[in-house]
């Protein structure tokens, strides 16, 4: 059976694909088939549709397509031609369906989320299950430690090692060998060590490294031939086009990768950061309507082994309300 996360991601895929086929019998004959073949793309399906639908004003289409699309056991006599179009109408000041708005945001944002997993899935040797915590033993008997939802891919060779963070968030504790340099790249941000124990986070500017033991050189593109060296006990962000001289911070020891220990403690992070490493414990999809969190700093600790605790204290501090909209999704819309 096909996992409900596949699912919706494929149902996404024929939603676009259906909205640009223009009835084209050959898609919609693809569509019935694919709809057809497991539950759960009927159950991924109805989801999405509800979606949409919620985005509607006219009742008599919602009525209409929910009867089709209700994510039920397909029927014969509902073998239509799908209608991802809907004409516009007055909307009662009752409806029972969210904002237009609100469904649009979720129906967009779950594009964007469905090309990332696409993108992850083609490059990530390893993806860590959201909610979870995994180990990997790399070649050379390095270890990583992938926080909850991230990806990495590998590219070892006989005169180097090298992994890229394509998502997320690792704490590495690497096997010395002075002959091959262990790299990790996260985005415009490289860290180059021989032998140590540190962890990056990406970030939408680049990445945060933090040392636990030994020595390790931070370098951003855009910025040729300079570098920055840290030590246990130190940190730096790192953004792509910018100087990475001058930025080191202290952090203590008990900071750093404490989700594995399941906290995530946050000191003057911005907002943005801590929402991406909360949303990651959820099995579902959780998306925020904020789309920009500003400015907003935030210091706390977060239990990350009640991701719903953790997130509605999250919500809180930004004003945000939590819907659910359908099984699987959270939305975070500003009050």
């Amino acid at each position: 059976m096909t996992s409900l996360e596949t699912a919706r991601n494929e149902a996404i895929a024929w939603s676009l694909s259906l909205r640009d086929a223009d009835g084209d019998d050959a898609v919609v004959e693809a569509f019935l088939r694919w709809l057809e073949d497991d539950e759960t793309n009927a159950q991924a399906w109805g989801e999405i549709e509800r979606l949409r639908l919620a985005a509607t004003d006219d009742a008599d289409l919602r009525k209409q397509d929910a009867t089709v699309f209700d994510g039920a056991e397909p029927q014969e006599p509902a073998r239509k031609k799908p209608t991802n179009i809907a004409p516009s109408g007055r909307r009662s000041r009752r409806s029972r369906y969210m904002p237009v708005g609100i469904a649009a945001a979720i129906l967009l944002l779950l594009g964007i989320l469905n090309y990332d997993a696409i993108r992850v899935g083609l490059l990530a040797d390893y993806v860590a299950p959201t909610g979870q915590v995994e180990r990997i033993t790399l070649p050379d008997g390095s270890t990583v430690d992938l926080g909850a939802g991230s990806a990495l891919a590998l590219d070892f060779t006989e005169k180097s090692r090298r992994v890229d963070l394509l998502r997320g968030i690792a704490f590495f504790e690497v096997t010395p060998d002075a002959s091959r340099p262990f790299n990790v790249k996260s985005g415009s941000v490289s860290v180059s060590v021989t032998g140590t124990a540190f962890e990056v986070r990406d970030t939408p500017g680049g990445a945060v490294v933090s040392v636990q033991t030994g020595d390790v050189q931070v370098s951003s593109s855009g910025v040729s031939g300079e570098t920055a060296n840290l030590s246990a006990g130190e940190a730096l962000r790192a953004e792509a086009g910018r100087s990475v001289r001058g930025g080191k911070s202290q952090i203590r020891q008990d900071e750093i990768a404490a989700w594995r220990r399941g906290k995530l403690i946050a000191n003057n992070w911005p907002a943005q950061e801590v929402f991406e490493v909360l949303k990651r414990q959820f099995k579902g999809t959780v998306i925020s309507g904020a789309w920009s969190f500003g400015e907003s700093r935030l210091t706390g600790v977060y239990d990350l082994k009640e991701p719903e605790k953790a997130l509605r204290i999250f919500a809180a501090t930004q004003r945000l309300r939590i819907i659910k909209p359908a099984p699987g999704i959270v939305f975070l819309s500003p009050i």
